[in-house]
């Protein structure tokens, strides 16, 4: 992991407690933003900083490596679907966004 990595899991950590607490409704701060999209697109880039890095590194991605990034990715495109096409979990894609992010950020920290 590159200091860039742990940067990005520095903010992403208050930043899914902040998801997790609007997504269950014991915290209303009228944000200017959408932050569950912030939040997606964070664990996107996260990702392929991620997938890159170890590609320059090791000179191959391992299946482990595809197989994290995958796991880490799919709440976001799953947010991104239900916004684009209203499909499924409108209702809990923040709170299953924002546990992810909770989990990615505390995974890239080790």
């Amino acid at each position: 992991m590159t200091l860039v990595n742990k940067i990005f899991a520095i903010v992403m950590l208050p930043f899914s407690l902040l998801i997790i607490l609007e997504g269950t409704g014991l915290l209303k701060l009228g944000l200017p933003f959408n932050a569950v999209l912030i939040g997606a697109i964070l664990m996107i880039a996260l990702q392929v900083l991620n997938l890159v890095f170890a590609k320059t590194h090791n000179g191959h991605l391992s299946i482990m490596n595809i197989i994290t990034a995958a796991v880490f990715i799919a709440p976001a495109a799953a947010y991104f679907l239900a916004a684009l096409f209203g499909l499924f979990l409108e209702a809990n894609i923040p709170i299953i966004v924002g546990v992810m992010m909770l989990a990615e950020g505390l995974y890239a920290l080790h």
